[in-house]
């Protein structure tokens, strides 16, 4: 019985993780409509990049931009390779498991229209231009608008309006 109570329970954490990837990867593609970047006329897609392992984020990621586009350009999801150049990316994406990365990709992107989203406590208000966080089990996002703002971004009020807005230290 007490096999069954665990299994039972584990398959519902499992769910309820998926569940929230899920929730995340539509979040991030609805940040699309509400935040402008610089128009470039050599970008034929729009580069999404995952900094670390999450395998389902990643999925969800690929389902939503094989389904989406951003204004008229398709939305290309990747996995972050340690060669990559950052700066090619409109969109990282860091997982908690490279969350202590934040300093060093923020360093990369300086200056450049890269919107960087966390998933940590705290990032936020340590440079992430969107920040992940769980309340009372429902999945909300934090915005500091001033990095938004530094990496040469627009972010409409609405979308700070619907998120919590973040002062930085």
């Amino acid at each position: 019985m007490q096999r069954l109570v665990f299994l039972l329970l584990l398959c519902f954490s499992l769910s309820a993780f998926s569940q929230n990837e899920k929730f995340k990867s539509v979040f991030v593609y609805n940040f699309t409509k509400y935040i402008s970047w610089p128009k470039t006329e050599s970008e034929k897609s729009f580069q999404m990049g995952l900094i670390g392992k999450s395998l389902s984020l990643l999925d969800e990621l690929k389902q939503v931009a094989g389904k989406s586009k951003v204004g008229n350009r398709p939305i290309v999801v990747k996995e972050v390779a340690a060669s990559d150049e950052l700066s090619n990316y409109q969109i990282l994406i860091i997982t908690d498991s490279e969350s202590s990365r934040l300093k060093e990709v923020l360093a990369k992107v300086k200056g450049k229209p890269v919107l960087v989203i966390t998933n940590s406590p705290g990032l936020a208000q340590a440079g992430a231009c969107i920040n992940f966080v769980e309340i009372d089990g429902k999945l909300k996002f934090e915005v500091n608008k001033r990095a938004v703002e530094s990496q040469g971004l627009e972010i409409s009020a609405s979308l700070v309006n619907f998120g919590i807005l973040i002062e930085p230290k």
